[in-house]
């Protein structure tokens, strides 16, 4: 069973990293840094998939996941970073969205994935201004 729930995790983050590099140039990268140990990620995660993400618009900001789970995962999420010229080694917190300026890479804003619903999509239309 563990190693089904890998190999649908490795297959969720292939999908992921094909829809992201599907889309044309984004403004915006917003890493959003996970673990399946992380009390915050586990509390937070299906209402900020539900309440927040769907209205992310992703022809101007793309989502890149780092799930920090387990070795496995690291070296995954890392391969999708290495396809943005970015170092996985500066997403070390768990419970966060980053963002980051696309062009100059450079950390613009981040916010708790504990936060309201209503401050996380507003932190996601100001990481555009």
């Amino acid at each position: 069973m563990k190693k089904l729930k890998l190999i649908l995790l490795s297959f969720t983050l292939v999908l992921v990293t094909n829809t992201i590099f599907a889309q044309a140039s984004p403004k915006i990268i917003a890493v959003v840094s996970k673990a399946k140990w992380c009390s915050t990620c586990i509390k937070n995660e299906n209402r900020v998939g539900q309440e927040v993400i769907p209205s992310v618009d992703t022809t101007k900001i793309t989502l890149l996941i780092n799930d920090l789970s387990d070795k496995q995962t690291k070296n995954a999420s890392a391969e999708s970073f290495k396809k943005f010229g970015l170092k996985q080694a500066n997403f070390k917190s768990t419970g966060v969205i980053t963002f980051i300026d696309a062009s100059s890479k450079k950390i613009l804003s981040s916010i708790s994935v504990a936060e309201s619903s209503e401050k996380i999509k507003e932190a996601f239309a100001n990481s555009l201004k």
